[in-house]
């Protein structure tokens, strides 16, 4: 067999790489940082969630013409080296490959936290234990069996969305119908005056680290 005979082979359909796209963003992340954001923007959630996603666009834009520019492999480690300098390149693909090897830990080290809230009588090392076990069995299994784990995951994290805004719109129509979704007055007095709304966005920046494309 040649060189040139040699390849991957596809494994996951579209629709299981699209899923995992989502997965690594974490839909449900919105829901646990809710009570961080809301105390360090003063409650102008909404406000904050708009000026990290109008941010997080430019940066979007830039990618897809980088992409187009530079169409081959490496995101951002690639974009850096091509455009500013190896150097530089090499030091953004060392950032990236950190970033993938710590975030599984915050997400185990989240878990492990909530889980001991809602059951304080078991240690939360046993919970971290047991995500660090789930997760290394899936990873040595193999990649067609993480991927259905993954989908099942996605539909649960949907479910719950989808339960949650269905429970925000009867709250609303319970309360007081539309002058309880639009409190124009109330709301804008606590947007104008932000001094901590800053603070509320690098956190959010965390949340979209998703949109930078994976560096395979």
């Amino acid at each position: 067999m040649t060189d040139n005979n040699i390849k991957l082979e596809r494994t996951l359909s579209l629709k299981a790489v699209v899923l995992f796209g989502l997965a690594y963003m974490t839909p449900l992340i919105v829901l646990g940082t809710f009570g961080v954001i809301a105390s360090t923007s003063n409650g102008a959630v909404p406000t904050a969630y708009l000026i990290t996603t109008a941010a997080m666009l430019f940066t979007a834009y830039s990618y897809g013409i980088m992409a187009r520019t530079y169409p081959v492999a490496g995101s951002a480690y690639t974009y850096a080296r091509r455009a500013i300098d190896s150097r530089v390149g090499f030091m953004v693909g060392w950032s990236v490959l950190l970033d993938y090897f710590f975030l599984p830990m915050v997400i185990w080290l989240i878990g492990a936290a909530y889980l001991n809230a809602r059951f304080p009588e078991v240690p939360s090392w046993i919970f971290l234990l047991g995500f660090i076990g789930i997760t290394t069995f899936l990873n040595i299994y193999g990649i067609k069996l993480a991927s259905k784990v993954n989908s099942l995951l996605m539909v649960f994290q949907i479910l719950v969305i989808a339960f949650f805004v269905l429970l925000s719109v009867r709250h609303v129509f319970a309360t007081g119908g539309s002058d309880a979704l639009l409190a124009w007055g109330r709301s804008w007095v606590r947007m104008l005056g932000l001094p901590r709304l800053p603070r509320a966005q690098r956190w959010l920046l965390t949340r979209f680290l998703a949109l930078m494309p994976s560096p395979h």
